[in-house]
């Protein structure tokens, strides 16, 4: 039987995308943006090294801020970034321009060598994102996994390495500056912390944040 011809004939398709979103901040803003940060999350975890325990795991050395940062006014010029690189994805997906993607929660996260974050979704909210404040070599990926589970029932072998969209788990390598945003209802965590730094050099840290539509005449968000 004759082979089916060019490649041309043969034509693909994606369905149910899964998005996500990454900006690297030039290190011309992200160097003071960062040092600041960092300055005020050392403050907060000075002021209640208890925190909170969500997907952290505090008895490993991982460190949950109480919620709510984006009111503080350390936090300001991150919001103002964030407000940006969302405005941007409801320009993208072409979503109601009476409404807008607003700010419903942030924390900041510290993962000590050792610590991890569990998967987890974010309930009650359209979209979340995180911003890396540092992030020293080897201090954990962030691993995304496929929300479709029937899709895990019967893998298929390849030759070599999988390609991305054809992957179960996706993990993406912490860097100091960039943002990441991604649908609130996508499982996530965060591989441990193995970084050999010394030190407060040695932590992870992290801004995390909720986005939720909201109308642009409605109250602010809380």
């Amino acid at each position: 039987m004759a082979g089916m011809g060019s490649e041309t004939e043969i034509e693909e398709g994606a369905l149910f995308a899964t998005q996500l979103f990454s900006r690297q901040l030039p290190a011309s803003e992200s160097a003071a943006l960062n040092a600041a940060l960092l300055f005020a999350i050392k403050d907060l975890f000075e002021a209640d090294r208890t925190g909170i325990e969500r997907s952290n795991l505090r008895a490993l050395g991982g460190w949950h801020s109480q919620l709510g940062l984006h009111r503080q006014p350390a936090f300001a010029p991150l919001v103002t970034h964030i407000d940006a690189f969302a405005a941007e994805i409801s320009r993208r997906n072409g979503y109601s321009t009476r409404h807008r993607l607003a700010i419903t929660g942030m924390w900041a996260i510290v993962n000590a060598p050792g610590s991890y974050n569990q998967t987890h979704v974010h309930p009650g909210s359209h979209w979340s994102g995180a911003y890396y404040v540092q992030a020293p070599e080897g201090s954990g990926d962030i691993t995304f996994t496929d929300p479709r589970t029937e899709a895990m029932m019967q893998p298929l072998l390849h030759e070599g390495p999988r390609p991305e969209a054809l992957r179960h788990h996706v993990s993406v390598p912490p860097v100091a500056g960039r943002m990441l945003m991604f649908p609130s209802w996508l499982q996530h965590g965060v591989k441990p912390n193995l970084s050999r730094a010394r030190g407060g050099a040695a932590e992870r840290v992290v801004t995390s944040f909720n986005l939720s539509q909201q109308p642009l005449s409605g109250p602010p968000a809380a």
